[in-house]
């Protein structure tokens, strides 16, 4: 298991990959032989599982148990749940009615709990009427149990980013801050407009007690490292980035670049650089001017795994690019609209 973890859903445990696959649920890759086929190892699946729904939301594999939430279309219930990854077996913890969930919010484990959103209806209110929710931050023991509200939050746009030693680490506004539950204070450690940023672009990842997020400076979008506990912050790189994938011990970014390719305009470099966590030794590990490949990626032993399309495509495949012989190999396809 990796202590890195990003909100893409894109999670790696052991020789899979795990991704959402539309319309065909949770999928998995696995490295060995370079084949796709659903999370859901049940032979007698009825396709009705957690894992076949349309949307899902994953950020997190915790003692071999792949933590999601999992939006199912024909009954709109927003599910939050773990997939026991040696065993296949799916455990749902806490299933939201439509006008309760906060679709979009994937759960967090730290410690002996699930840390998830969801919407409570207000004391006497209507529950027909949306209005009469509230939105609150719970959390639950991870194996399952009974739930604990811990936090009136300041509606869907509060964002739970992640969990750092039984904190929450939240963001509403333009405020990162850290709720302790055990003294139900929540305090902010950072502020984006203080500090003369713009909006987050993208993905963001934690690692120890480090945030990194694209953040627009004052035009530019720039990959920063934010400390939790200190509020001090890094431009991580000195060039624009637009998108980034982080292990244990690198990080891994495309730089933003004005090009034209088949016609069509684009904004990223050809290059994928490889630079400590620290940004420092900055490396070209990969380079191709035809392929879009930065999407939603990550780089194992030497090899990128991701979506990968043609600039001017509509059609797009789940790949692998192994960087020291520069193959490209195209698995599942996807129409982009």
């Amino acid at each position: 298991e990796l202590r890195a973890m990003h909100m893409d859903n894109l999670v790696e445990y052991g020789n899979y990959i795990y991704y959402p696959g539309g319309v065909d649920g949770m999928l998995r890759f696995d490295r060995r032989t370079n084949q796709i086929s659903s999370a859901c190892t049940d032979p007698e699946c009825t396709g009705n599982c957690l894992l076949k729904a349309p949307i899902m939301y994953f950020s997190q594999i915790a003692n071999g148990r792949l933590y999601f939430a999992s939006w199912a279309a024909h009954t709109h219930e927003y599910t939050y749940a773990y997939l026991d990854i040696q065993t296949g077996k799916v455990v749902a913890l806490r299933e939201c009615e439509d006008i309760e969930s906060t679709v979009g919010t994937a759960p967090f484990v730290d410690g002996d709990f699930c840390y998830y959103k969801r919407k409570i209806l207000k004391p006497d209110g209507d529950p027909k009427n949306p209005d009469n929710y509230l939105t609150y931050l719970c959390r639950m023991p991870a194996d399952g149990g009974d739930e604990e509200v811990l936090l009136e939050l300041y509606g869907d746009s509060d964002m739970l980013l992640f969990v750092y030693q039984g904190q929450p680490v939240l963001f509403y506004d333009t405020q990162f801050s850290l709720f302790d539950p055990a003294t139900k204070t929540r305090t902010v450690f950072f502020d984006l407009e203080e500090e003369g940023f713009g909006f987050l672009r993208g993905d963001m990842a934690m690692l120890d007690s480090k945030l990194y997020f694209l953040v627009q400076k004052p035009v530019d979008v720039y990959l920063v490292s934010l400390d939790v506990l200190t509020g001090e912050y890094t431009t991580v790189v000195d060039v624009p980035v637009i998108n980034f994938r982080i292990t244990d011990d690198k990080i891994y970014y495309c730089p933003a670049e004005s090009r034209t390719v088949a016609n069509t305009n684009v904004n990223c470099s050809a290059d994928l650089f490889c630079c400590n966590l620290d940004g420092s030794d900055p490396q070209v590990i990969y380079s191709n001017p035809s392929l879009d490949y930065t999407e939603t990626f990550t780089v194992i032993d030497n090899k990128i795994y991701g979506w990968v399309g043609e600039f001017g495509s509509s059609v797009r495949h789940w790949g692998i690019i192994d960087i020291e012989t520069k193959e490209v190999i195209h698995g599942q396809k996807e129409e982009i609209s």
